[in-house]
């Protein structure tokens, strides 16, 4: 831990490092999720409550998503619990297949019955993060996750959530056009620059909750 701490700041240029991201102790006591919204948006109401990261790189396939969700502590049917927030993002560890990212990361946590429930009662905003746009010098070496192909996987995502009975609640933030040319630590993951303007946009919605109401009636309700 001390290596890492000589060698990792917290300016995005080792973000993406296996020493950083293998030492959740360094990050946790470096920064403080819950000051985010008060240093971002002065003035802020909204307060971080669960806050889950799932541990995906070295598991894909092996492990249901929504496990790492604690649905016992989400209570939608409390008529004082103010709703869920769940901010996805995937694709590059599904080698940018639309069909495998959908299937495999987000339908199993859109059917889990606590997710229904909650989106039943409108109580659940979903947010999906788009991909983002690699540096064309990395083609040759990763063609999957090239401009083109990761605007063709965004497209076919798309097409799935629209499709989905839950899509009413799910607000696609597009960064496509952000990330196209700024600067990254490895031609694909922005610097904090960038990562602070994403966040300051998720917060921005996440302060306006619940940001968008349902067009369907309450009566309309997803079968379980």
């Amino acid at each position: 831990l001390d290596d890492v701490a000589t060698k990792c700041k917290c300016d995005g240029l080792f973000s993406e490092s296996r020493l950083c991201r293998n030492s959740e102790p360094y990050f946790g006591d470096q920064i403080n999720v819950n000051d985010i919204p008060g240093n971002l948006c002065p003035g802020s109401n909204f307060s971080i409550g669960q806050v889950e990261n799932f541990p995906f790189l070295e598991r894909r396939g092996q492990d249901n998503p929504g496990k790492f969700i604690r649905w016992d502590e989400i209570e939608c049917e409390r008529s004082t619990y103010k709703g869920l927030l769940l901010v996805l993002q995937g694709g590059l560890h599904w080698k940018m297949n639309a069909t495998e990212t959908y299937e495999n990361m987000i339908r199993p946590i859109l059917d889990h019955q606590k997710y229904r429930d909650c989106f039943n009662r409108q109580k659940v905003r979903t947010i999906w993060l788009s991909a983002t746009s690699q540096s064309t010098k990395l083609d040759d070496r990763f063609p999957h996750q090239s401009r083109a192909s990761a605007l063709a996987f965004e497209h076919e995502i798309q097409s799935l959530l629209d499709a989905s009975q839950f899509a009413e609640g799910i607000t696609t933030l597009d960064w496509w056009s952000m990330t196209a040319d700024s600067p990254t630590s490895d031609g694909l993951h922005s610097l904090t620059d960038v990562n602070l303007a994403k966040t300051a946009q998720v917060l921005y919605l996440a302060d306006r909750w619940p940001f968008h109401k349902f067009r369907r009636s309450e009566t309309n309700e997803i079968q379980s």
